[in-house]
């Protein structure tokens, strides 16, 4: 619906809990710069920036449809690098057991 609107601005008038209660789905990724999956990865959602004021919060999201907009070789590549780093392979470490 983004797309189909060319819509910019979401804005959402509820609280996900108001006390206990749930109020609505919470449709966006909770962490900053982690994009997630949504729509059987048709959707990469990446949280911005989140500004917390006294009575409402402003969130800033990146949308991509993944259909219209695949990544680019150099955002694979990145994936790729930052999920070794988290394994622990490559680096200085796997230099020195080709030695």
């Amino acid at each position: 619906m983004l797309w189909q609107q060319n819509v910019h601005v979401v804005v959402m008038l509820t609280k996900v809990y108001e006390f206990i209660r749930v109020m609505c789905t919470q449709y966006w990724p909770s962490a900053l710069h982690k994009p997630e999956l949504y729509d059987e990865g048709t959707f990469e959602v990446t949280l911005v920036d989140e500004d917390r004021l006294a009575d409402y919060v402003v969130r800033t999201m990146k949308v991509r449809n993944l259909r219209e907009f695949p990544k680019t070789r150099e955002e694979e590549e990145k994936e790729k690098e930052e999920k070794e780093v988290r394994k622990g392979g490559g680096g200085v470490q796997s230099e020195l057991k080709e030695i």
